[in-house]
C-alpha cells in the first residue's frame, strides 16, 4: 500500500511549492511547505517552471522538463512527476501525477485533493508540460522534519511560560471546582437511600444548606476561573498577535512583493486559533485526565457493569471522532485558502476603488468578490453539514448510551444489587468520566486545525528580519566624498536581472539625474540605495564604505527618499508630517514649505495643521499629497535627497517652481533625481541615460543633445510634441506594470 504524501497548498501561489514537497516526501525528505516556497523564491503570481525545475535540482533531484502527447502519456516513465494543467478561470497550476494504470491517471492536487480519473479526461486541461525527477544519489539526503514540527509547537507553547502563576491558580480554581461538583454528585444518594428511608427531616436541612454552599462556592470559583482565564487570553493576544504584527513590519520589502495582503491578514485569524487552543490544551488536558482516571476509579468501584457500558460507548465515541479528522482537515485547508483569496480580493478591490468607479467595473469587481465567497460559502456549507453528521451521530450515541445506563441501572435497582440513590449518583459521575474524555477527543479537530494554523503563521516568522540594528555594523553619518554603484547588478527574481553592471559616481554636493524609459530600472536603483532590496552582485559605496556595512537605521535616517507614490496614515496633517520626528514644531515645517515654494499649502487647508486625513489620504490632491511627503522628506535633513518622480502629479507651474527652490535653496544638498521631465532635470551637475538596466551615456544636458544619443531622442520626442500643441500627459513608473518587464514564462498558481 502506497503511503500518503498529499500536501495541500496553504495560499492561492503555493502549488509548485506543494507539488515538490510531494515528490520529496515520496523518496523520504520531508520538509515543510514554506521552506520549498523560500528556495523557489514564489511570487504573488505563483511560481514559473525554470524556478521549479532549479529547486528540485538545489536539493538534490535530477530533473527533466519534457513536453508528451496523449501516445507517450501512457509509455513508462518516472512517477511521481510534477504536471502542469490550465484549470477553469485560466489560470496555471501544477499537480502530481502518483500513478498510470490501464486509462486511469492517478493525481494528487495541492488544492483539491487526491482524485482518479480517466487520461482522456485529464487532457481535457493537461497542458502537456511534465517535469520528471529522480533523486540524484550523491546529493539528495532523506530528512524529516518531525523535530522540525515538535519545535514549531513548542515555540508557541512558550508564549504560556511567563504566565505560569496565573495558569496554576486557575488550575487550582478548576481542580477546586472538579473536587466540589463530584461532592455535589453524592447529594442524591444521601437523600434517597439515607434521608428519605429514615425521615430524617432535620437532617436534610443540614444536607440542603451543606450542597448550597457547596453550589456558591462553585459559582464564586467559576466567576474567578473565568476573570482569570479572560486575563489570560488577553495577555496571550499581546504576545502572540502584536509580535506578529512586528514581524511584519521587520521583513524586508521582499516579502511583500511575494505575499498577498489577503494572506497576511488571513494569519491573524490563526493566531487568535492558536492562542485559544493553547490556553485550552493547557488547562483542559491536565484537568480532564485526572478528573477522568478519578472518576473512573470511582465509578468502577460503585458498578463494573455499569462502567462496562459507559467504557464501550466512549470507545465508540472516539472512533468515530477519529473518523472524521481528515475531512475535517481536508475541508480546514480549503476554508483558510480560500478566505485568504476573498480577503485578497477584497482588499485589493477597495484600494482600486477610483479605478473601478471611473472605469464603470463595479459590477465586474463585485461578480468576482461574490465568486469567491461563494465559493467560501461553500466550504463552510460542508464544514458545517461535517460537524452536524458528526454531531448528530455523536448525540444519538450519548442518548443510547444513556437509555442503556438507566435501564440496566434500573434492572439491577430491580433485582436489589443497587440503590436509587446508588444509580443516580453514578448517572451524575458518569457525566463527569465521559465530558472529559469527550473534550480531549473532540480536542484533537482543535489541535489539527492549530496544527495547519502553525505551520501557516510559522511560515512568516521564521523569515529573517531585516537587520535594522547590528553591532557589528557602522553609523552612517554623512558623506564626506562620493556615493558610488560598482558593478552593480540586480534582479526581482531568478533568472531575469532588471540592473546589469551598473558603474554610477555621484560626487558630494552634485545633483545627478537619472532618465530613461518606464521599467528601465530608475527606481530599482534608488530602492538598492536605502537597503530595500538586497544587491545580488556589485556594491553601493558611501566614501569608499560598502552600504552593507552600515545599519540599515541610520542609512535610511540620513537618505530622504521621497516616491511618488505617497503614503499618508489617518490623523492630521501636522501628525504625518511629523511621522517619525514628533520633535519638530510648526515653525520647523513652515520653513520648509518655505524653501520649496510652498510656503501658502497649510493656508489652503480647511483647518490648517489639524486638517484630518482620511486613509490613504482622500480628499487630498495628488499634488497635495507630494508635496506633504516632499516636506515630510526636507524634515529629516538628509545628507542625500532620492526624488524618484517625486512631483509628477503637481501642476507644472508647481513643479517647476517647486524645482527652482530645491536647486535655490539646498545649494550643497547631494541629490539624486529620478524624472521622466527632462526639462526639470536639464540644469542638473550630471545626467545618466538608463535603458534595460544598463547606463547607455553620462553626461551633461548640453554634451548629451551634442552626442545625439537616446537623451537626445528622448528630449525631442518630448519637446516636439509640446510644440506641435499635443496634450502630454507624462507618464510615472506607477503607471506602468513594474521596475522591471516580464519574461515570457508562464507563472503557475
Amino acid at each position: 500500500m502506497k503511503r500518503n504524501i498529499l500536501v495541500r497548498q496553504h495560499d492561492s501561489n503555493d502549488c509548485a511549492p506543494a507539488c515538490l514537497a510531494m515528490v520529496s516526501s515520496h523518496y523520504g525528505k520531508k520538509m515543510e511547505l514554506y521552506k520549498f516556497r523560500n528556495k523557489m523564491q514564489t511570487q504573488r503570481k505563483g511560481t514559473i517552471l525554470s524556478d521549479l525545475v532549479k529547486t528540485a535540482n538545489e536539493i538534490g533531484f535530477i530533473s527533466k522538463p519534457i513536453r508528451v502527447d496523449k501516445e507517450g502519456f501512457q509509455s513508462r516513465f518516472t512517477l511521481p512527476s510534477i504536471a502542469q494543467v490550465i484549470l477553469e478561470n485560466g489560470q496555471s497550476h501544477f499537480v502530481v501525477i502518483r500513478e498510470i494504470y490501464k486509462n486511469k491517471v492517478v493525481l494528487l492536487d495541492p488544492g483539491q485533493g487526491k482524485r482518479v480519473e480517466s487520461i482522456d479526461s485529464f487532457f481535457k486541461y493537461f497542458t502537456g508540460l511534465m517535469v520528471l525527477l529522480t533523486p540524484n544519489n550523491n546529493v539528495f539526503v532523506k530528512k524529516n522534519d518531525e523535530v522540525a514540527n515538535k519545535k514549531v509547537f513548542q515555540r508557541f507553547l512558550t508564549l504560556l511560560t511567563p504566565h505560569k502563576w496565573l495558569l496554576g491558580m486557575i488550575i487550582l480554581a478548576s481542580i477546586t471546582l472538579t473536587v466540589t461538583g463530584i461532592v455535589g454528585s453524592f447529594f442524591n444518594q444521601v437523600i434517597f437511600d439515607q434521608v428519605i428511608p429514615n425521615n430524617l427531616e432535620t437532617q436534610l436541612l443540614v444536607f440542603t444548606l451543606l450542597f448550597l454552599g457547596v453550589s456558591l462556592v462553585q459559582v464564586v470559583i467559576g466567576f474567578i476561573r473565568a476573570q482569570l482565564a479572560i486575563h489570560v487570553s488577553q495577555k496571550m493576544d499581546i504576545s502572540l498577535v502584536l509580535n506578529y504584527f512586528k514581524h511584519i513590519f521587520n521583513l524586508p520589502i521582499s516579502f511583500f512583493s511575494t505575499k498577498k495582503t489577503g494572506d497576511i491578514l488571513t494569519r491573524f485569524g490563526d493566531s487568535f486559533v492558536i492562542k485559544n487552543v493553547l490556553t485550552n490544551l493547557v488547562l483542559t488536558v491536565f484537568l480532564d485526565l485526572i478528573l477522568a482516571l478519578g472518576t473512573g476509579i470511582i465509578l468502577f468501584n460503585i458498578s463494573r457493569e455499569l462502567f462496562m457500558i459507559i467504557a464501550v460507548i466512549t470507545i465508540i465515541h472516539i472512533i468515530i471522532v477519529y473518523s472524521f479528522k481528515e475531512p475535517f482537515k481536508k475541508y480546514n485547508l480549503k476554508k483558510m485558502e480560500q478566505d485568504s483569496r476573498l480577503n485578497s480580493t477584497i482588499v485589493e478591490s477597495l484600494n482600486a476603488i477610483n479605478f473601478v468607479k471611473s472605469s464603470n467595473h463595479e459590477k465586474s469587481i463585485m461578480d468576482r468578490v461574490e465568486k469567491h465567497f461563494i465559493k467560501s460559502l461553500k466550504i463552510d456549507f460542508r464544514m458545517q453539514h461535517l460537524a452536524n453528521l458528526h454531531d448528530s451521530i455523536s448525540s444519538t450515541l450519548m442518548t443510547i448510551g444513556s437509555l442503556a445506563l438507566i435501564s440496566y441501572g434500573a434492572l439491577m435497582v430491580m433485582n436489589e444489587t443497587m440503590s436509587i440513590g446508588v444509580l443516580l449518583t453514578f448517572s451524575v459521575l458518569s457525566s463527569f468520566f465521559m465530558d472529559p474524555i469527550n473534550r480531549l477527543v473532540n480536542m484533537q479537530l482543535e489541535i489539527q486545525e492549530a496544527d495547519i494554523s502553525m505551520k501557516r503563521l510559522s511560515e512568516i516568522l521564521d523569515i529573517k528580519e531585516e537587520p535594522l540594528e547590528d553591532d557589528k555594523k557602522i553609523e552612517f553619518k554623512s558623506i564626506q566624498h562620493s556615493v558610488t554603484f560598482e558593478d552593480l547588478s540586480f534582479g526581482y527574481r531568478t533568472g531575469k536581472n532588471t540592473l546589469k553592471d551598473i558603474n554610477i559616481s555621484i560626487n558630494k554636493g552634485e545633483r545627478t539625474a537619472i532618465v530613461g524609459t518606464s521599467g528601465s530600472g530608475k527606481s530599482t536603483l534608488a530602492k538598492l540605495l536605502v537597503g530595500l532590496h538586497s544587491i545580488n552582485e556589485g556594491r553601493i559605496l558611501i566614501d569608499d564604505v560598502n552600504t552593507q556595512d552600515y545599519t540599515l537605521t541610520s542609512l535610511r535616517k540620513r537618505i530622504g527618499y521621497c516616491q511618488q507614490d505617497v503614503q499618508l496614515l489617518p490623523g492630521t496633517v501636522f501628525e504625518n508630517l511629523t511621522l517619525g520626528q514628533e520633535h519638530h514644531e510648526i515653525k520647523d515645517i513652515q520653513e520648509v514649505l518655505g524653501k520649496i515654494g510652498c510656503s501658502g499649502f497649510i493656508h489652503t487647508l480647511d483647518d490648517g495643521y489639524e486638517t484630518h486625513i482620511e486613509e490613504s489620504g482622500v480628499g487630498l490632491s495628488g499634488g497635495e499629497k507630494q508635496i506633504i511627503n516632499l516636506t515630510r522628506c526636507l524634515l529629516k535633513n538628509p545628507e542625500l535627497i532620492v526624488l524618484d518622480e517625486a512631483t509628477s502629479n503637481m501642476d507644472s507651474m508647481r513643479e517647476k517652481e517647486v524645482f527652482e527652490q530645491l536647486y535655490t535653496n539646498f545649494p550643497n544638498k547631494t541629490m539624486l533625481i529620478i524624472a521622466h521631465k527632462l526639462s526639470l532635470i536639464k540644469n542638473c551637475d550630471k545626467i545618466i541615460v538608463v535603458e534595460d538596466g544598463q547606463v547607455l551615456e553620462t553626461g551633461t544636458h548640453q554634451s548629451l543633445m551634442e552626442t545625439k544619443g537616446e537623451y537626445y531622442h528622448l528630449w525631442n520626442a518630448q519637446h516636439s510634441e509640446i510644440h506641435s500643441g499635443s496634450q502630454v500627459k507624462e507618464l510615472s513608473e506607477a503607471d506602468t506594470c513594474n521596475d522591471y518587464d516580464e519574461d515570457d514564462d508562464v507563472f503557475q498558481y
